[in-house]
């Protein structure tokens, strides 16, 4: 032994020795069942009963949040950054159950608020009912046009039907059903409406008869339903009798307007008639006493009457001409305007192109019906469009046709009545020759003969209309009438109440998960490794029922079963990561106080211990130590005593704290914290350490709070951050893991602490279940904490008032 060696261990034999309260840690002989390697009492050998069991495999890491393992799988060596491959985890079903787990209130809240409004709708809203009427619209409907011949007016397609269908819309039949409402219907009808408020116009009657009916067509059928609510069901039932009656009123009308109209032009022209054959009577009766002309020769009688003959039939060649021409001028016309002329009633009254309308309007429904199944090409469809062309070439021959039979019938008719005008001018030619001392009487009898017959004709054609017009029917008959409802038909109660209870759950989920995806804190492995970028060692349960000594000191006491065997499971993972098995020297922080770091350490250090590995704990807390607390270490050496030259270091070390683990604490608050950490001392204490131990955990301030561990970071082997369980933002933590990056000292992972059991089972169904937690709640429970003891947020760092008075 050299001559160095030889004083310096004199010298330490000689040196006064120091006074260490250790606290003695609960010996639970046998206390993980009959298995005895799992106990403390006799001896700390074969690596203290766990070393070979590996944090229980499944059993192990209490918060680890999804289906992740234990995540002792190497990470490579991009520490900081998320896992690769497919080691990253990503929310599951768990997670969104623990979302509405933590956000109970807020659905509780939600739902009560909705389902309170819906209630509160329901039973205060003012009842209404709605009575239906039905009417069914005619397929065909008879309107005469003439003496002989009528014309049908039929309902071919949808389009006609939706023309029915519009008119029974129309304000038309509004102002119908307005007019037939009684005065003290009309104030009925406005009563509810008269304290509304409205932003808009004045809210009228047609407005409420409008707004309040609704006309449903049956699918495939021409029935229709007119449905009518109001609050006051006998009036809701009157009026929708009222639509389907003015409805039929009103296409009666409408079908006769054309007929009236006629009606009206021939009374006018037989009123002007009667005039005139008044007006001949009294020329005739005075010219008679004037001339004296009683008596006139048989050939004048006869040609007289031979000329009244010829005259009637002039008066008839003469209207079939004036009809013949207005058929032709409207054929004319239509062809100018390129109409179709098989629309004029003249052509389609004619049989064969009534029958090939007919023919054309089905081909064109069944090819509307079979392009919804076929394309252009199908043979179906080249069948019907050949057949179509077809049909519209015969309709256009049969069309040309008729058009050429009714120029013909002109042609005609005006040359009858051109030769019947000749042949009634030669007759009277004839009798000018053969009276010539005729009087003008025989003239003036005949016109009063002829404009008499003339009369008579037009009132038999008027007298024939009028009778056409009483016999024209309806386009649509009632089939039901209306009835006053007995129950109202809004509010419906019972489907507003599930309404309200469905959208109370469902909004009182979406607030739940809008409030959650708001909160920023870190609280699952999603967020750990997603987000923030850090490979998650495990969770550490909250522990309530010790206080801060018993906390450090339970994954060597066994005191709390989930947490000690958490901390097995995280030491695991460590060591199994690339960088982990080999680091010796591993820092510990977080981001703020109070996230139990100094907690998280000591238990690491005893689980190592326990695991036969030389361990040491270093308190580099120099600001606010905590190690020397929460381990009941009543000394007055320690790092700093060593580093100021006052002790050795191995009189600053305690010894033997537990089996196989040393303390190096921090006896007091050092005046200059950053000073002793970058300290050359400082960095060749933990060089000579490295060759003492196999295990070196330090204690470090929280990086939020200071930047000494930052100072620390180029001296060890990796670094373990500790994350209190929902309590800090998740971009905060990113932000001091970049800082902590620059370092390129490898972040061996991150570890929840404090985490609920309740949230831990949540978030955790592969590591974590009710039955575990009964094993590990129901055995071996030391006797309760008084409540005088702290907390468990007391035994970590508190925030150093140095640092707040700067």
């Amino acid at each position: 032994m050299s001559e160095e060696k030889k004083d310096a261990q004199t010298q330490q034999n000689n040196a006064p020795k120091k006074v260490v309260r250790k606290k003695v840690v609960s010996s639970f002989s046998n206390g993980g069942g009959s298995n005895p390697s799992y106990g403390y009492g006799a001896s700390y050998g074969y690596g203290y009963g766990y070393g070979n069991y590996n944090g229980y495999g499944n059993y192990g890491s209490y918060g680890n949040y999804g289906n992740y393992g234990t995540y002792g799988n190497p990470y490579g060596k991009n520490y900081g950054a998320a896992p690769q491959g497919n080691e990253i985890p990503n929310r599951t079903f768990a997670d969104y159950l623990q979302i509405l787990r933590e956000k109970i209130w807020f659905i509780v809240i939600t739902f009560l608020i909705i389902l309170s409004g819906s209630i509160l709708y329901t039973f205060r809203v003012t009842p209404v009912y709605t009575s239906r009427a039905t009417i069914r619209i005619l397929r065909s409907v008879d309107k005469p046009v003439e003496a002989d011949r009528s014309r049908r007016d039929d309902i071919r397609d949808v389009q006609d039907f939706n023309t029915q269908i519009k008119l029974l819309e129309s304000m038309e039949v509004v102002s119908f059903v307005k007019k037939q409402l009684k005065p003290d219907e009309a104030q009925r009808l406005m009563a509810p409406y008269h304290d509304m408020i409205t932003f808009g116009a004045k809210i009228t009657e047609e407005g409420i008869l409008i707004r309040n009916r609704n006309i449903a067509p049956n699918r495939m059928s021409f029935v229709v339903n007119i449905d009518y609510t109001h609050p006051d069901k006998d009036l809701a039932a009157r009026v929708a009798n009222l639509y389907a009656k003015e409805f039929i009123t009103y296409s009666q009308q409408t079908n006769s307007s054309d007929m009236l109209m006629m009606i009206e032009a021939l009374r006018d022209k037989v009123n002007f008639q009667d005039t005139k054959v008044r007006e001949l009577e009294s020329k005739l009766v005075n010219y008679r006493k004037e001339n004296k002309a009683e008596s006139l020769d048989q050939r004048v009688d006869m040609l007289a009457k031979e000329l009244v003959d010829l005259t009637t039939s002039v008066t008839i060649a003469k209207q079939n001409y004036e009809a013949a021409q207005t058929e032709w001028r409207l054929i004319q016309e239509c062809e100018r305007e390129k109409g179709n002329l098989w629309e004029l009633p003249r052509i389609r009254s004619n049989p064969h192109v009534s029958q090939l309308l007919q023919q054309r309007s089905m081909l064109l429904i069944d090819l509307a019906q079979y392009e919804k199944r076929y394309k252009a090409k199908h043979p179906k469809m080249i069948e019907l469009t050949r057949r179509l062309e077809q049909t519209n070439n015969e309709l256009n021959v049969a069309v040309k046709s008729t058009v050429q039979e009714i120029a013909a019938n002109y042609e005609m008719v005006q040359k009858n009545y051109e030769n019947l005008q000749k042949a009634l001018a030669e007759k009277n030619a004839e009798r000018n020759d053969l009276s010539d001392k005729a009087v003008a009487y025989k003239v003036i009898e005949r016109e009063k003969n002829a404009a008499e017959m003339l009369l008579q004709e037009m009132q038999l054609q008027m007298n024939k209309r009028l009778a056409e017009v009483n016999l024209i029917p309806a386009s649509a008959k009632i089939v039901d009438t209306a009835l006053s409802s007995s129950e109202p038909s809004s509010p419906n109660y019972i489907l507003n109440i599930i309404i309200g209870v469905l959208g109370g759950i469902l909004g009182g989920i979406v607030m739940a998960f809008a409030v959650a995806f708001l909160d920023d804190k870190a609280k699952s492995a999603y967020d750990v490794e997603s987000i923030i970028g850090l490979p998650l060692l495990g969770s550490i349960p909250r522990i309530k029922r010790l206080n801060s000594s018993e906390k450090a000191q339970v994954s060597a006491s066994n005191a709390d079963r989930g947490a000690a065997e958490s901390f097995k499971a995280v030491l695991s993972s460590i060591k199994l990561s690339h960088i982990g098995k080999t680091a010796k020297v591993i820092l510990s922080t977080s981001t703020t106080p109070s996230e139990g770091k100094s907690f998280v350490l000591s238990n690491l250090a005893f689980t190592s211990a326990m695991n036969g590995e030389k361990t040491l704990i270093i308190d580099a807390d120099l600001r606010l130590p905590a190690i020397s607390k929460i381990l009941d270490l009543n000394t007055e050496t320690g790092i700093l005593s060593y580093i100021e030259d006052k002790n050795t270091l191995q009189e600053s070390i305690v010894h033997e704290y537990f089996p196989n683990m040393d303390v190096l604490p921090c006896e007091r608050r050092a005046a200059n914290p950053t000073q002793v950490l970058n300290s050359e001392k400082f960095v060749q204490m933990l060089q000579e350490l490295r060759s003492q131990y196999d295990k070196i955990f330090i204690d470090t301030p929280p990086i939020g709070a200071v930047s000494d561990a930052v100072s620390i970071l180029p001296y060890v082997d990796g670094m373990i951050y500790v994350i209190k369980f929902n309590a800090i933002k998740r971009k905060l933590i990113k932000n001091y893991i970049k800082r902590l990056l620059e370092s390129n000292v490898p972040i061996l992972g991150a570890i929840m602490n404090m985490v609920n059991v309740s949230s831990a089972g949540m978030y955790s169904t592969s590591y974590y279940n009710k039955s575990y937690h009964s094993y590990y709640a129901t055995e071996d429970i030391p006797p309760s904490v008084d409540e005088s003891e702290p907390k468990d947020e007391d035994f970590t760092e508190m925030p150093d008032p140095d640092e707040e008075n700067k």
